[in-house]
């Protein structure tokens, strides 16, 4: 999500691409995204330019920034990705299952 640049996400039908080639499966998908996000990615775009990347900063600082709050959290044993499972859950909580492949990344299942 580091690498995200303006040029692949599109606030009027809201969805973000992912190419094949930055995707860690190697699959392409598109995510979609409401409202209250287009209207952060608005705010945020003001913000940078176009051919920029969408949130400008490094691994280490983005990093650095989750073990200082993990700590003063009292959360030793919170690990990030632990992060992106409590959402895709709380989505799913939410009843939007139809999303929650595309979301995740995880690729969907034909029977």
């Amino acid at each position: 999500m580091l690498s995200l640049h303006w040029k692949y996400i599109n606030i009027n039908y809201m969805f973000i691409e992912v190419k094949a080639i930055n995707a860690k499966s190697g699959y392409g998908r598109y995510i979609p995204f409401d409202s209250d996000i287009a209207l952060i990615l608005e705010d945020l775009r003001l913000l940078a330019p176009p051919n920029e990347r969408v949130f400008p900063i490094s691994v280490y600082a983005l990093r650095s920034c989750f073990e200082k709050i993990r700590l003063l959290a009292g959360l030793p044993y919170l690990r990030f990705h632990d992060l992106r499972h409590e959402a895709i859950s709380r989505i799913h909580e939410m009843g939007l299952t139809l999303q929650n492949n595309c979301l995740s990344g995880l690729q969907p299942i034909y029977l």
